[in-house]
């Protein structure tokens, strides 16, 4: 054999001994990707055949990680893929459903907020079990919801910030797998047993208001807590007791215990005027201010912990100005200083003259509206206010609205039936027609019966400015505190207060200026969803919640934007509404907020030529107080 055929053998037995290393790619929808490949990225490719998904994944032995944030993944298909491919770090965009909505969530979200979005029914804690695919969570607000289990935390050890408040929870053991919890609101849940949360040693906030705990002594080994809120957290409405408070204060001295403000009053948010809490103001950038600017990136208070093996951020994530520093933050908000407003005095008028209204801050009335302004019989529009009226049926009642859209807030007003238009004579009453006229409104509405016998004196009113009665109490058979009120501030924002406490209104609500504030409610829509519970020991007028009734209410559907929605009664073929199914048709509207006002025979709707609601009842109750909105064009 020649030297060059003992060559050609060695080479071949070489290459059946070490065959040649050749790498496959694996098609897959038009595209190519290496076989050996640890991490591809599906582009925008919207998966629908999942078999074929899975199939094309198997043929990848080495795959750690896939992204697919085009495709809706629902729980069903996140659970398929994620016990078939056990290894895989997924790239999902999840989808929670309601009948009218969806929330999107991507797994690297580092923080994520339903802000009780406007079209959004509440969810329950089945529906937020898809939550565990979230391997970058660190920030959960489920607030206002309808959660009762809060197993799925399991699966989210890293949260730092966790809010549940307004949901069903009775048990908060899941609570105590999060070692690394800093601020946690339980508050307006049905919790009873605290021991879970002795072993958070990094705790900074936490807020039990409107609970029923049997025992506080858990909190005591929450050596780094700053701040307790613990208002009516073991009877409603009642302060906790002193020696309760006293104990506490001992086993912790260095925290902030509140035990007399409602949930989000005193200085849980604001610490005066504008200036926000540190914390608060770091929890809205790191949620968004509502549901058309969510916020997506978890942001570290300027005195949290040092965040150890955590993964923060991720691709594509929204432009959230998160300082290097995060005590930057907590500098930025101390130099917007603003003394904290003093409570206003009775009967003395505030100053709005830097705002430069349209209209004066009094008891005057605007303009009456020109002749050519009415473009029909149930619209207006000049140059600082447009109205349109709408007639509607629910199939067995008739409904009617009013949409309302102003310049400044100086045009939305208020009357009593006295001879001034003051509020200085409960007793004074006028004919809705009488009011309508002496008004000059472009539209106008019952108010909230302000003189009413059945207040008792009680309640939180300011008109155009003024405060003419703060007696707000702290107890008794006609507890004024269980009466929801709705301050208008000076840019023309609804603010709800829950059932505010004596002494827990200041100045100003959110850094603003009050310019109206009703005693009556209770509040029907809030942050666009409708609440449903309306009687029993947590509302103290009778409502005849469950009676179907003439009803009216007030909303805001956006800056300077209102709608005032009222129902017929049971007469002439209508069924009338009970508080429940009106909450419901306002909540459907599209209002983001919604206070309930005096309807039955008090029911006033008035535009152009007169009453618009015209299917009440042979007889109308006298008025002691309008609401209007009045035109500002000399």
């Amino acid at each position: 054999m020649t030297l060059k055929r003992k060559w050609l053998w060695c080479c071949l037995v070489i290459l059946l001994l070490f065959p040649a290393v050749v790498t496959a790619d694996v098609a897959y929808e038009g595209k190519s990707y290496p076989e050996d490949a640890e991490y591809i990225d599906l582009g925008d490719l919207v998966v629908r055949d999942f078999d074929g998904l899975i199939g094309f994944l198997e043929q990848m032995p080495d795959l750690r990680r896939v992204d697919m944030w085009q495709t809706k993944m629902d729980r069903e298909h996140c659970d398929l893929l994620a016990s078939r491919f056990p290894d895989i770090q997924w790239g999902w965009t999840l989808v929670i459903k309601s009948p009218d909505h969806e929330h999107l969530i991507r797994t690297d979200y580092t923080s994520w907020s339903t802000l009780h979005n406007n079209a959004s029914l509440q969810h329950s804690s089945a529906d937020f079990e898809i939550l565990k695919y979230c391997w970058n969570l660190l920030a959960l607000d489920i607030g206002h919801n309808n959660v009762t289990s809060l197993d799925f935390l399991y699966s989210l050890p890293n949260l730092r910030v966790l809010i549940v408040a307004c949901n069903h929870v009775t048990d908060i053991t899941p609570v105590g797998s999060l070692k690394d919890l800093e601020y946690a609101e339980l508050f307006k849940n049905d919790i009873q047993d605290l021991s879970p949360l002795s072993g958070l040693s990094h705790l900074l906030d936490l807020n039990i208001c409107f609970n029923h705990v049997q025992d506080y002594t858990p909190i005591k080994s929450l050596a780094a807590l700053k701040r307790l809120w613990m208002f009516a957290s073991q009877k409603y409405n009642v302060k906790p007791d002193s020696a309760v408070v006293a104990d506490l204060a001992a086993a912790l001295p260095d925290t902030e215990i509140d035990y007399t403000h409602y949930s989000t009053t005193g200085t849980w948010r604001f610490i005066s005027g504008e200036r926000r809490h540190p914390h608060y103001d770091a929890i809205v950038r790191m949620f968004g201010e509502d549901s058309k600017h969510p916020h997506y990136e978890y942001v570290p208070f300027a005195d949290s912990f040092p965040l150890e093996n955590a993964e923060i951020g991720y691709s594509g994530a929204p432009a959230v100005p998160v300082p290097e520093n995060p005590a930057d933050a907590e500098a930025a908000a101390a130099a917007d200083v603003r003394k904290e407003a003093e409570p206003l005095v009775l009967q003395q008028p505030q100053d709005f003259s830097d705002k430069g209204y349209l209209l004066p801050i009094d008891f005057s009335v605007g303009p009456a509206p020109k002749a050519d302004g009415y473009t029909t019989p149930l619209s207006y529009e000049d140059s600082t206010i447009s109205v349109q009226v709408t007639s509607a049926n629910t199939g067995s009642c008739a409904y009617w609205y009013s949409d309302v859209k102003i310049r400044d807030a100086s045009q939305l007003r208020t009357m009593s039936a006295s001879r001034s238009g003051a509020f200085d004579s409960e007793n004074a009453e006028l004919r809705a027609e009488t009011l309508f006229d002496r008004s000059s409104a472009v539209v106008m509405i019952s108010g909230d019966f302000w003189g009413s016998a059945e207040k008792r004196g009680l309640g939180y009113i300011v008109r155009q400015g003024v405060l003419f009665r703060d007696s707000l109490d702290d107890g008794g058979r006609w507890d004024s505190r269980l009466m929801d009120v709705l301050v208008i501030d000076e840019d023309g924002d609804f603010h709800i207060l829950d059932r505010p406490v004596k002494g827990s209104i200041g100045g100003t609500v959110g850094g603003k200026r009050i310019l109206q504030a009703f005693s009556f409610g209770p509040a029907l829509v809030e942050n666009g969803q409708a609440f449903t519970a309306f009687e029993g020991e947590q509302k103290w007028i009778d409502m005849s919640a469950n009676d179907r009734r003439q009803r009216m209410c007030i909303c805001q559907t956006g800056p300077l934007s209102y709608r005032m929605v009222c129902c017929a009664g049971p007469f002439r073929g209508n069924s009338g509404m009970t508080l429940r199914e009106f909450a419901d048709l306002v909540a459907s509207l599209g209002v983001e907020t919604a206070y309930n006002l005096d309807g039955g025979d008090s029911t006033s709707l008035f535009f152009y030529k007169g009453r618009i609601n015209n299917y009440g009842s042979t007889s109308q109750r006298k008025l002691r107080d309008i609401i209007y909105f009045a035109s500002a064009e000399q």
